[in-house]
């Protein structure tokens, strides 16, 4: 009994583990290129963003850019630590639990980072434009920032390098 509770531990850990590592392949949600014509209008088109919230929104990604980098960077650290631990010939299941751990935390650490950029950008939009992005959200159009995780913000309005 204690051997076959070993082994679905084991199958969870190796499952959880295999869906951590696909949910984290996607790159990090960054200034987005410019949509093509054919796809319709961009996100600044579509919520009428002002010169001055152009400005605005590119300086909160330029003041959270270190912390973007940092958070990026912890997380690819994790990861890469997890799959050393799974690589081991000699698996430590106390080691891969707190592999697992330090990626979800850094997972949680990237999150939280974006969500507080979002709330930052929105705090720029008017209560129109606010109200556009929710209807945006919604219909899940194909230029929907929600859809690919995070506000994205166009290359239009990111940071100039």
């Amino acid at each position: 009994m204690l051997l076959h509770h070993k082994s679905l531990k084991l199958t969870l850990v190796f499952g959880l583990v295999l869906f951590l590592k696909l949910s984290t392949m996607s790159t990090p949600v960054v200034a987005q290129e410019p949509q093509p014509a054919s796809q319709g209008p961009d996100l600044v088109e579509q919520l009428r963003l002002t010169p001055e919230q152009r400005q605005r929104i590119r300086a909160i990604r330029e003041q959270s850019k270190n912390e973007r980098m940092t958070v990026n960077q912890r997380l690819r650290e994790s990861n890469f630590a997890l799959e050393e631990a799974l690589d081991s010939d000699n698996l430590d299941e106390n080691l891969v639990e707190q592999r697992i751990r330090d990626v979800s935390a850094a997972q949680a650490a990237q999150l939280r980072m974006r969500i507080h950029n979002e709330v930052q950008i929105r705090r720029v939009l008017s209560a129109d434009q606010i109200a556009t992005w929710r209807l945006l959200r919604q219909r899940g159009l194909p230029n929907n920032p929600r859809r690919r995780g995070a506000l994205a913000i166009p290359r239009s309005v990111a940071p100039r390098r």
